[in-house]
């Protein structure tokens, strides 16, 4: 049986109320895609005036070393524009590990590690989104660099059997 309608409920009211909620809902969803367009542009930015060169210092370092590095930048044609270094270490046979920086949609940066062991086995991998106080912190070459030099001391830990 259909429910009657309140007596002081009017079909306008009914409407207005609607048309309000809708007007909120379409402000709020406007406020989340600008917002998100901010943080990938931002993530963007960090990862071509930050990453990009602090990644090919260390390459060029552990090349130096007699290393085998890289540095892949996929900024462009991706989905997930990102930048990578790959390390393989010298004379061990050890397998290629990477570290990449990641901007997923709308997201702060992340960082991605795929270690191989002196075994060949995908001994470490993780994806950890990185953790900030504020949308807009600045990525800093000191993090780059601390996360590049964690991941470098741990493939080369790894190398060696036990």
């Amino acid at each position: 049986m259909p429910t009657k309608p309140d007596d002081d409920e009017s079909l306008e009211s009914i409407l207005n109320e609607f048309d309000a909620n809708l007007e909120y809902h379409r402000a709020t969803t406007e406020r989340h895609a600008a917002q998100s367009q901010r943080q990938t542009q931002h993530c963007l930015a960090a990862l071509g005036d930050v990453v990009l060169p602090t990644l090919q210092k260390f390459a060029k370092d552990l090349q130096a070393r007699g290393h085998k590095a890289a540095v892949n930048d996929r900024r462009s044609g991706s989905t997930s524009p990102n930048i990578d270094l790959t390390f393989t270490p010298k004379d061990i046979g050890v397998g290629e590990s990477k570290l990449g920086f990641i901007c997923e949609e709308g997201s702060h940066m992340q960082t991605h590690q795929v270690i191989i062991d002196s075994k060949g086995n995908d001994l470490f991998r993780a994806i950890r989104e990185i953790a900030r106080q504020k949308a807009d912190d600045p990525v800093t070459s000191e993090w780059v660099s601390a996360t590049a030099t964690n991941f470098v001391k741990v493939v080369l830990n790894s190398s060696f059997p036990e």
